[in-house]
């Protein structure tokens, strides 16, 4: 593995795999953040865990296409034969467990976050301890997502 790591192809994917992530953060914050204004949102509220698991469903259907095709370029083929076909089905389905593995790690880390960051500050607004929340659990998953996409999913 340490060879891997300084190969220059892998460091390129990581590159884009950090790229796609942060395009990814950024749809998870937009989406999370546009239902906290429009349902609104208090301390240590549980809707939160809702807000987040829609978010994150956003961020990750955008990281599928752009990790499938961009990162690890696994090419979309018009006359797929009955082997690709079946190979990007194992990929849809490995993807979407690692998903909700993520989704898990990631909700669960960032209501944790969220919930003790309410107690700890209670005079910071709620958006603010809803996106700490949310870094927290980004970070979490970030070096996951790779291991499992890399050599996993899209190998």
């Amino acid at each position: 593995m340490y060879r891997a790591i300084g190969e220059k192809n892998y460091i390129q994917q990581f590159t884009k795999f950090v790229l796609v992530g942060g395009l990814n953060t950024f749809i998870d914050f937009a989406v999370l953040n546009i239902l906290i204004l429009i349902f609104g949102l208090v301390q240590s509220d549980p809707k939160y865990i809702f807000f987040k698991i829609f978010s994150y469903v956003t961020a990750s259907i955008n990281s599928f296409f752009f990790n499938k095709f961009w990162v690890f370029k696994n090419k979309l083929k018009e006359n797929q034969n009955i082997e690709e076909k079946e190979k990007t089905k194992k990929e849809i389905f490995l993807f979407t467990i690692t998903s909700i593995v993520g989704l898990v790690l990631n909700t669960l880390v960032a209501f944790i976050v969220f919930k003790v960051s309410s107690i700890i500050f209670p005079s910071l607004s709620v958006a603010i301890l809803a996106n700490i929340g949310a870094i927290s659990g980004t970070l979490v998953v970030l070096i996951f997502n790779f291991l499992i996409y890399k050599f996993i999913i899209f190998k």
